[in-house]
């Protein structure tokens, strides 16, 4: 059977034989994607007494600032059709965007430019873009109960009125993104986004679940340390194509709150069982490291045997990524010394060290990335030059029998399996 997947923004297809395809699996598409036009039509509003437009009309009236935040290009948030849908009433009022990085590195002007689209000749020159490590910039506002020193940014430590947009997401650690992650890690100091991912490495930080996980606990404790500011936010859930399936709108909680069912029925999918092999593609814009493409990895390990062989796809637009974690992964052929080092003294970047190194000794790992085959053999994996001829090697060394199962947005999709 031909299957279509995506590299580095090409269509490839490749061929499983239909003995050997277990299944193909993808987020759905929305029936009628959301676009600019139909945005405020189609927001649900969690709180039908206050609205985005009489949060923004509020504003307005009285001469107040707003500041706007949205998602970096490491997320496929279409902050821009927000954007657009809202422009005629932004562009009359004193309004502001800033780019929630977190620990990422400022966006390329290219990115920008997508990032802001048709609202870009308005922002771009009063656009405020997140560096975690400038602490002239940041101010400590308290401490957690679970310990994380709050340091945000000063222009939403700042800022009065402030509109949220993110979306929706499974997260490997968080549960799901959205919500919360726009102040942390998205606005927060290093400092503050090393020691809440700390938590990441407890068993209860894990995808889909939030009511014990720490880092979601520590994120949604640490936002209450901004004080009583008048804040809407406004929450999407994209189907497999990046269009935009449905837009939730109310304070930070209700809305990420409200998009979580629709998030879980798109991108959660039942498998029949569990597979002898898995191909996994880090989507564009996931694929622009080795750090962000993980997630397409852990996500597969939910679909593969012990032993099985993980085949795993990413262009990597820009190399490893955050080295911290590749650094430590190939300091040594010793598992067990690496895991050490870790639960010695955690860095940020070290959560992804410790997901590798799970899947290293309980799988076979063939790469299919733009790095250098050197690279990936000094993490413990195995270059291959092409798709097809992963899936032929994987297939040959598993037996004629092998069940593949194929991912082709593997960052988002959860696999669960069914239950007899």
């Amino acid at each position: 059977m031909k299957v279509n997947v995506e590299y580095n923004r090409e269509t490839m297809t490749i061929e499983v034989p239909d003995r050997n395809l277990l299944d193909v699996i993808a987020p759905d598409n929305a029936e009628q994607p959301i676009t600019a036009d139909s945005f405020r039509d189609r927001l649900v509003e969690t709180d039908r007494d206050r609205t985005i437009t009489s949060f923004l009309e509020g504003i307005r009236e009285r001469g107040e600032e707003l500041l706007i935040v949205i998602n970096d290009a490491n997320r496929p948030t279409p902050s821009y059709v927000v954007l657009e849908a809202l422009l005629p009433l932004l562009e009359s009022m004193d309004s502001r965007v800033s780019i929630a990085t977190g620990s990422h590195k400022p966006p390329s002007e290219d990115e920008i430019g997508q990032l802001l689209g048709g609202s870009f000749h308005v922002f771009r020159q009063i656009l405020h873009i997140h560096k975690c490590r400038d602490a002239d910039a940041h101010s400590y506002l308290g401490t957690t109960s679970h310990g994380t020193r709050v340091i945000f940014d000063n222009i939403v430590r700042d800022a009065k009125n402030i509109l949220v947009i993110g979306s929706v997401e499974p997260h490997y650690f968080a549960g799901f993104t959205g919500g919360r992650k726009a102040f942390l890690p998205g606005h927060a100091g290093y400092e503050t986004i090393e020691h809440n991912h700390s938590f990441s490495l407890r068993e209860e930080a894990s995808l889909l679940n939030l009511s014990d996980n720490p880092v979601h606990l520590d994120m949604t404790e640490a936002c209450g340390f901004l004080g009583e500011k008048n804040i809407y936010s406004v929450q999407l859930v994209l189907d497999c194509c990046s269009n935009i399936g449905g837009a939730f709108g109310g304070d930070l909680l209700s809305s990420f709150e409200a998009g979580i069912p629709l998030c879980t029925r798109y991108f959660t999918k039942e498998i029949p069982e569990l597979a002898d092999v898995v191909l996994t593609v880090a989507e564009y814009p996931m694929d622009i490291s080795l750090y962000q493409s993980q997630k397409a990895m852990e996500n597969a390990k939910l679909a593969l045997k012990e032993n099985g062989i993980l085949i795993f796809v990413t262009a990597t637009r820009q190399g490893i990524g955050n080295s911290v974690f590749a650094d430590l992964l190939s300091s040594s052929d010793d598992m067990d010394e690496i895991m050490g080092s870790i639960k010695e003294k955690y860095v940020l970047g070290y959560q992804k060290t410790a997901k590798f190194v799970e899947a290293i000794r309980r799988y076979r790992m063939l790469l299919v990335t733009g790095l250098e085959p050197s690279v990936i053999r000094s993490l413990h994996m195995e270059p291959v030059p092409s798709i097809q001829e992963a899936v032929d090697m994987a297939i040959e060394a598993k037996g004629k029998d092998a069940k593949v199962l194929v991912m082709p947005k593997g960052s988002a999709l959860v696999p669960k399996l069914r239950v007899r």
